[in-house]
């Protein structure tokens, strides 16, 4: 295990703890806390920023969809190679196919929000992604092109007052066995994470379903990580982007899809 490594990752974490409250300090027991959301929105986003390859970008704005419009969503990581149907001023309008992936920022994850945020978020993944065409790996793979993903609708909670039993159960009842609604990562403050895992291999048991890891310090950075990357890191450079040798024995309680 590199120290210096997971130190620097840790760093991550700490940058964006050092910043998160410093709105909300200065305008004290007001009720300004749209401002205070906007702030965090933006300091994730920055952090994000310095991490995103070049044909990537982050926005606030909306998913346009054949049947309609998506709420508006906090954080839209789309391909900036691809057209959009409206920008300016950190406010896009898009379509499916340049979705990446999606942010729902939370200051405070609370009980009576739970089930309001997780079914939006699950409802924009499932609409974005049956928009999509993609090939089956197999046949990209005989083809020899890149495997990309299908986007990732994630959650991010600077805090949570939420038991995470409550959120996992919350996160299998909203994706009703459907892959495609499943939520693929939650941070819920500096230390838990949970990642979805759709795993079905020679060496690894088959297992659909999410897993919540404790990650003292590192949540943050994972994720960062795991939404960059989605399921396409080199595995020669994966510990660069994820420090731990073996996060799985970090995992303390699983929930699974169906």
């Amino acid at each position: 295990m590199d120290k210096k490594l997971i130190e620097y990752h840790e760093s991550i974490g700490q940058e964006l703890e050092v910043v998160k409250n410093r709105v909300r300090n200065l305008l004290g027991e007001t009720t300004h806390w749209l401002s205070d959301g906007r702030h965090k929105e933006a300091i994730l986003k920055t952090v994000l920023d310095k991490h995103l390859p070049q044909s990537v970008s982050s926005s606030n704005g909306f998913i346009k969809f054949d049947n309609g419009c998506s709420n508006e969503i906090d954080i839209i990581l789309y391909d900036n190679t691809k057209p959009l149907l409206f920008n300016s001023d950190n406010l896009i309008i898009t379509t499916p196919s340049t979705v990446c992936g999606a942010i729902e920022v939370k200051t405070n994850l609370v009980s009576k929000d739970l089930d309001s945020v997780i079914g939006k978020i699950s409802k924009n993944s499932k609409n974005t992604i049956e928009r999509e065409v993609y090939l089956p790996l197999k046949a990209q793979l005989e083809k020899q092109l890149k495997y990309t993903p299908k986007p990732w609708f994630s959650l991010f909670a600077f805090e949570s007052s939420v038991s995470v039993e409550k959120v996992l159960e919350a996160l299998k009842l909203h994706a009703n066995g459907d892959v495609d609604k499943a939520i693929k990562c939650v941070c819920l403050g500096p230390d838990r994470f949970i990642r979805f895992w759709n795993v079905v291999g020679d060496h690894s048991p088959y297992f659909t379903g999410w897993k919540l890891y404790d990650l003292p310090g590192l949540a943050y950075s994972y994720f960062i990580s795991n939404l960059i990357w989605r399921d396409i890191a080199d595995l020669e450079e994966t510990n660069h982007w994820f420090p731990l040798d073996n996060k799985e024995t970090q995992a303390i309680a699983s929930i699974e899809l169906k």
